[in-house]
């Protein structure tokens, strides 16, 4: 199902208007990943950045997904064995966001 989801006939997320129903509501969840990192980051909508920082924050979540997508090991094995690793991995792109906006600002 993830495959079908996020991959097949994928359209671009900056596309207003997409044809197929399925690209529709890959943008409608991707506007939601925009808007929680616009806010975690106090970013404004116009700021060319948050389109740039939500593309980098969905590759690696698609990294994350896709690696496990066939894995033996359950939802619940994974979480346990690398929930921590996944946790961090969210941080750290954080943190990298919110530096180079702060370096940004600063100069």
């Amino acid at each position: 199902m993830y495959t079908i989801f996020f991959n097949i006939k994928a359209g671009q997320v900056d596309d207003k208007q997409p044809e197929l129903e399925i690209n529709q509501l890959r943008n409608e969840l991707f506007e939601l990943l925009m808007k929680s990192l616009r806010e975690s980051l106090q970013i404004a909508q116009e700021d060319t950045r948050l389109l740039s920082y939500s593309r980098i924050f969905f590759f690696t979540l698609q990294g994350i997904v896709g690696t496990y997508t066939f894995s033996k090991e359950s939802p619940e094995e994974l979480m346990e064995r690398l929930g921590t690793t996944f946790d961090e991995a969210v941080e750290v792109l954080l943190i990298g966001f919110k530096s180079k906006l702060g370096k940004k600002e600063n100069s």
